[in-house]
């Protein structure tokens, strides 16, 4: 589990650790993906963007991180006139997507947030929202162009192979097949 604060303004994480346990609030209301899924087309666009609000809370140009050391080789060696155009988080929850939070109040309450990168695109974090969905396939291509995310699709498919090969346990897979 990650010790960094979920620090940003309407999110309060639902699982804490008390006494070396983690303990989750029960939450009676619907995931966020699925209120999304369900939503028409203004609640829709209206509801995600709190959603990217949050995300981009804080936001940092690239112009600001390029030299930094914890930057990924994937990032370093992309093209930098594309990433000029991204915003970067210092601390990226990869699994704030739709699937692990709901929205109650226009406060988003997130459980599964154990994996954090740092210095990733904010827009690859929307990439991961939705690709983890289940949302039509006419809102997918909406956000994706809303958020550019096509246009850099080969670096985000890049980074989730990363992420996966990392949040692997191949010992587990090697033992259970």
């Amino acid at each position: 589990k990650s010790n960094l604060a979920f620090n940003k303004a309407n999110v309060e994480m639902i699982e804490k650790e008390q006494n070396g346990k983690i303990v989750s609030k029960y939450i009676n209301a619907e995931r966020f993906d699925i209120f999304l899924e369900k939503a028409n087309e203004k609640s829709f666009i209206e509801n995600f963007e709190k959603y990217t609000n949050i995300l981009y809370q804080d936001a940092i140009d690239f112009e600001q991180i390029k030299n930094n050391s914890e930057l990924k080789e994937t990032i370093k060696n992309y093209d930098t006139s594309k990433l000029e155009k991204m915003k970067f988080t210092e601390n990226a929850y990869l699994d704030f997507i739709p699937k692990n939070c709901f929205l109650i109040d226009d406060i988003f309450y997130v459980f599964d947030q154990e994996w954090v990168e740092r210095y990733m695109p904010i827009e690859y974090i929307i990439y991961r929202a939705i690709q983890n969905s289940n949302l039509e396939e006419e809102r997918k291509k909406l956000l994706n162009k809303k958020y550019n995310i096509t246009e850099n699709e080969n670096l985000f498919i890049k980074l989730e192979q990363e992420f996966k090969e990392k949040s692997t346990d191949n010992i587990m897979l090697k033992e259970i097949f």
